[in-house]
């Protein structure tokens, strides 16, 4: 988080959005895809885009710049040792054991 003041710069965004609509009395359930990605929520979604993960990028690839291609991905891995997201071509795509 840029501002310091939330554990992300996602949650500090998160934290933007509620403000916004509890300032204009908005009714809504939030959900932090952080979250929902942590508890499984999008399993089902992501196992089926390592299932079409080559028909996914033969449509994506032609639309993307040159140097956005080599490394484009319908899924992002998060390192294990730094929790962070990797931008990093992928070299397996393995939908049945669910890794990339």
């Amino acid at each position: 988080d840029p501002s310091g003041t939330h554990a992300s710069y996602g949650a500090h965004m998160n934290a933007r959005l509620r403000a916004f609509l509890d300032h204009f009395r908005l009714e809504y359930d939030f959900a932090s895809a952080t979250d929902l990605y942590r508890d499984g929520t999008y399993d089902a979604a992501l196992l089926a885009t390592l299932k079409h993960f080559d028909k996914i990028m033969d449509v994506m690839l032609p639309t993307l710049r040159e140097e956005r291609r080599r490394t484009y991905s319908p899924v992002l891995p998060i390192s294990p040792k730094s929790g962070k997201v990797l931008y990093v071509p992928m070299k397996s795509v393995d939908a049945e054991a669910g890794t990339v």
